[in-house]
C-alpha cells in the first residue's frame, strides 16, 4: 500500500475528504464576504437584506455562518443589490481543488509525520499562503 494511504483511505476518500474540507472552508470565507459587503452596503441587518432579495432572514444568516451557498438565481439578484460581480462569488486561491492537485497535497501530507487528518484545513491554509506569496514575487518581476 502507498505511504499516501497509510490512514486506512484509499485515493477516492482522501480526494473526497479534501474537497469537502476545502469547500468547507470556501462557504465560510464567502459567507464573511457576504456579511461584510451587506452591511458596507448599508443593510445593517440580516434581515433587511432578506428584504431586499425576497427571502427569509434564516437564509442570509446560513450564508453569512458558511452553512450555505446562495443559488445560481440568487447571486444574480446579490450581484445586483450588494454591487459585486461574478468573482465575489468565486474561490480565490489556490482555485479548484483538481485530482492532481489533491494528490500533491496528498505527497506533502505524507511526509509529514504523525499528521492528523483534522489538521489538513491549517495544511491548506499553509498552501494558499505560500501560493499566494508566490503569486505576488512572480507579479512584482
Amino acid at each position: 500500500m502507498c505511504v499516501l494511504f497509510n490512514y486506512g483511505l484509499n485515493r477516492s476518500e482522501w480526494y473526497n475528504e479534501l474537497r469537502f474540507k476545502y469547500l468547507e472552508s470556501f462557504s465560510v470565507f464567502l459567507g464573511k464576504k457576504i456579511r461584510d459587503r451587506r452591511r458596507a452596503c448599508g443593510f445593517e441587518t440580516q434581515s433587511a437584506l432578506a428584504d431586499a432579495i425576497g427571502v427569509d432572514r434564516t437564509r442570509v444568516s446560513r450564508w453569512e455562518k458558511g452553512q450555505n451557498i446562495p443559488s445560481k438565481q440568487l447571486r444574480e439578484t446579490l450581484k445586483r443589490i450588494l454591487n459585486v460581480d461574478d468573482s465575489f462569488f468565486k474561490p480565490t486561491a489556490p482555485g479548484p481543488l483538481t485530482p492532481d492537485k489533491s494528490l500533491l497535497i496528498l505527497e506533502i501530507v505524507a511526509l509529514l509525520p504523525g499528521i492528523d487528518v483534522n489538521n489538513l484545513e491549517v495544511i491548506l491554509d499553509l498552501l494558499r499562503a505560500a501560493n499566494s506569496r508566490s503569486t505576488s514575487r512572480t507579479k512584482a518581476r
